[in-house]
């Protein structure tokens, strides 16, 4: 791919998954920028309603995502919180996990739209 991805982004892992395939890589980016907020929506009231396990789902349906933008570390974050959801009682005990996603994912998605906008004109 004649396509250097932000330095931000695990870009290693990004060639792996694309190769030389731009219009593959923009689908996924621009999947992820369609369906992230939504998600990240959902995944704050599920916080704020206090359902342990409907909240992990939440974070669960969303982990993968990450990883298809070059956003390992998100991934691996939510993993974290999706394994500290089998010790809570309670998601205030997940608040401090949910807020590190959070930031990280508000950090993030102006990357990957920028990302995205280099893919669509390739």
């Amino acid at each position: 791919m004649n396509h250097s991805f932000d330095p931000r982004l695990d870009t290693a892992l990004l060639e792996d998954l694309y190769d030389d395939d731009a219009e593959h890589a923009l689908m996924a980016f621009n999947d992820f920028l369609k369906i992230s907020p939504a998600l990240m929506k959902d995944i704050e009231l599920e916080l704020a309603n206090g359902t342990v396990e409907v909240f992990r789902q939440k974070v669960h349906k969303l982990k993968p995502i990450f990883s298809y933008v070059g956003l390992p570390g998100m991934t691996h974050t939510a993993e974290t919180i999706e394994k500290k959801c089998n010790d809570a009682v309670r998601t205030d005990e997940l608040k401090i996990l949910y807020a590190d996603l959070k930031l990280q994912f508000d950090k993030n998605y102006p990357v990957i739209q920028q990302e995205a906008g280099k893919l669509a004109t390739m």
